[in-house]
């Protein structure tokens, strides 16, 4: 994001009301820290400096940002002590030199650099709300990064600087990110949740109409009589079941493929990029197949049967809720059918809504499976 270089003068600003103005702000006080460190000298020794820029360097190497001032050919003139840190090189080896020749993440010096001659060009600030980097560890962090374009020093007063004041946000990222992860998953059993299901599943109906010959599916799953073995085994016995159900389920899958616990003993899948409608079919045989040769719980082997409603990703769904409803009214239709001795039971709902009252149910014995 950019923003206009000009700063008003102290007199001038008025209290941030907004996001936006908090933004501005920030802005504003990069700015102005570039116009102190106008004052310095660039050379790395701190003799014969005045008390006043003496006290500004060690000031700078205390805050809790990287500093750093760039020339036009992208060498560093200016770094605080937290830069040298994060580089784990010291402030020698890294002034007068360019980011690629310091930095261990080579494609934050590539975007860097890209960024500093935007703003060199546009003379605007930039400001960049989540910029990855990764240490000399290997270990990610995130920066909130101000790139200021600076002009003249004491030194060469026609000169082309960019300062760039960053702030790590790997701690509320990575906060952030949990809170996102639990807001869009099941907290029992890990699988993502209604909400991320329907979400991606928009996705899919989005696809299909951009492109027709994309195929996708939903299986709408019933565990058969869970409410009875949930009762009879007690709950935390249940749950374990539940846990196994998912695990097992996501390795019936492909890699493209979306499971999700839809609630209570429900779950759902997308299946997605089909090579043909059959596809679906053969993947719900593979998780009845799954269920049928038994789930650990405990030290007990526990053989399910389940029942299954395909809802095939026809161009008349227009919106997630309606393949969820089809889906659903098949796997309904497949729990009612005399299961004669089968351990599973799947429906595909017709292509044709016109003919949702002969919906085909497979049942699956052992044998079959």
């Amino acid at each position: 994001m950019l923003y206009d270089a000009p700063i008003s003068s102290p007199g001038e600003r008025s209290e941030p009301e907004t996001d936006s103005d908090l933004r501005d702000e920030a802005a504003r006080a990069s700015a102005e820290l570039a116009a102190a460190l106008a004052k310095l000298p660039l050379e790395d020794a701190e003799e014969g400096l005045t008390s006043d820029a003496s006290l500004l360097r060690r000031v700078l190497d205390r805050l809790p940002f990287a500093v750093t001032v760039k020339d036009a050919e992208g060498r560093y003139v200016f770094v605080n002590r937290p830069v040298c840190h994060y580089f784990g090189r010291s402030r020698r080896a890294v002034l007068g030199r360019a980011e690629e020749e310091v930095s261990f993440d080579r494609d934050l010096a590539r975007r860097s650099r890209r960024d500093d001659q935007e703003v060199l060009r546009s003379q605007r600030i930039k400001v960049i709300h989540e910029e990855p980097f990764t240490d000399p560890r290997g270990q990610p962090r995130w920066f909130h990064t101000t790139k200021v374009p600076l002009t003249g020093t004491s030194a060469d007063p026609a000169a082309k600087l960019v300062l760039t004041v960053s702030q790590e946000i790997t701690a509320q990222k990575l906060a952030g990110d949990q809170i996102r992860h639990r807001a869009l998953h099941d907290p029992l059993t890990g699988l993502p949740n209604r909400v991320l299901f329907l979400e991606r599943l928009r996705v899919a109906l989005e696809r299909h109409r951009r492109l027709p010959g994309y195929r996708f599916a939903v299986l709408f799953l019933d565990l058969d009589d869970f409410k009875r073995f949930n009762d009879s085994r007690g709950h935390a016995t249940g749950d374990r079941m539940l846990k196994e159900v998912a695990a097992a389920l996501t390795g019936s899958l492909r890699k493209v493929d979306l499971p999700a616990r839809f609630g209570g003993d429900e779950f759902t899948v997308l299946l997605e990029d089909l090579d043909s409608w059959e596809q679906a079919q053969v993947i719900a045989r593979r998780i009845l197949r799954r269920f049928a040769d038994g789930l650990s719980i405990g030290e007990a082997t526990v053989r399910l049967s389940a029942s299954i409603g395909i809802a095939e990703g026809r161009s008349h769904y227009r919106r997630p809720e309606e393949l969820i409803r089809d889906a659903d009214a098949a796997m309904y239709r497949a729990k009612d059918k005399d299961r004669d001795g089968a351990t599973g039971v799947y429906s595909v709902y017709p292509a044709d809504p016109r003919e949702a009252d002969s919906l085909s149910v497979t049942a699956a014995s052992p044998e079959a499976l």
